[in-house]
């Protein structure tokens, strides 16, 4: 009988060891277990956040009357009726902006078959929060500067008629909207109001973005926004960078691209970049640079980088 009693109380202890034992990872896992809990909150308060923020965007489009003020249903014809945009800092504007915005409507309008109907063209400058962070103080220049240089090359280029400053993309109270956002904002705005609520137009208009071959090479995006409805890219060609990648993509996609084949000699090519370092340090840059800058540009930046 005492053996029995002894086997027994040997077992509790026994038990009560291995439970000491393995308590420590009891207590860790326990531990790990409210650090995933806490983690999953924050995941799903982050999702929630993006999800109202992209609500906001959806609801309160960039894009508005204030800033779309092209007279678009005066010119309006056809079910090939469209408007361009493009996006960038225009840190500062340059003419090969501008030039782009017209050899697409020149190839749309000329050499698509069917031909289709350029409505209006808009320069959509990027947020502060993004272009001040990714120049710094330094070299960044502020929205409204921005907006009013753009505004003034178009008025150089007499191009007003048709082409104006989009200015919802940079005043966005929530900060930097991606190209894609805001072209989806545009058609969706265009189209909801000229066609679903005024009635001014018979048919729907597609928002067509234009950006340049080094823009296509690095966002992937670019293919899959244009298989949305009323939405298409033109891409066009920029001295410098491979077009292999956009040679197949034209032939899957719908993405068109205009290779400027009998040109491309002849194009002068130009970056803001080499701008604000032409003027931080001109003899860093070439000296035709001065042909590629608006005057109203040119005024600003001497100012800006005056000594």
């Amino acid at each position: 009988m005492k053996q029995e009693v002894q086997h027994y109380l040997d077992e509790i202890q026994r038990h009560k060891e291995e439970t000491q034992r393995f308590q420590p990872d009891n207590d860790r896992l326990k531990q790990e277990s409210r650090q995933s809990d806490k983690e999953i909150k924050r995941l799903s308060d982050e999702i929630q956040c993006l999800k109202q923020k992209i609500e906001r965007i959806k609801s309160s489009s960039t894009a508005s009357s204030e800033n779309t003020r092209i007279p678009l249903t005066a010119s309006a014809k056809t079910s090939g009726d469209c408007v361009l945009i493009t996006t960038g800092s225009f840190n500062p504007i340059h003419r090969s902006h501008l030039q782009n915005l017209l050899r697409v409507k020149q190839y749309l309008e000329n050499e698509c078959q069917p031909p289709w109907n350029v409505l209006a063209g808009y320069l959509s400058p990027t947020h502060d929060s993004y272009v001040h962070s990714k120049l710094g103080d330094s070299a960044w220049i502020p929205a409204d500067d921005r907006c009013q240089l753009c505004e003034g090359a178009i008025e150089h280029d007499e191009l007003s008629s048709w082409v104006t400053v989009s200015r919802g993309e940079c005043k966005w109270p929530d900060g930097f909207v991606d190209f894609g956002p805001v072209t989806e904002n545009l058609c969706d705005f265009l189209n909801g109001t000229l066609v679903d609520q005024e009635k001014l137009l018979k048919y729907p208009l597609r928002v067509i973005y234009v950006c340049g071959l080094d823009h296509f090479n690095k966002c992937s995006y670019l293919e899959d926004m244009v298989k949305q409805k009323n939405i298409g890219c033109v891409v066009v060609y920029r001295s410098g960078y491979d077009d292999n990648h956009i040679r197949r993509s034209s032939k899957s996609t719908g993405v068109i691209y205009i290779q400027l084949e009998k040109g491309r000699d002849k194009i002068m090519d130009i970056s803001s970049t080499q701008i604000r370092k032409y003027f931080q340090k001109s003899t860093d840059c070439t000296s035709n640079i001065d042909q590629l800058i608006y005057p109203n540009v040119h005024e600003y930046m001497i100012e800006k980088y005056k000594k």
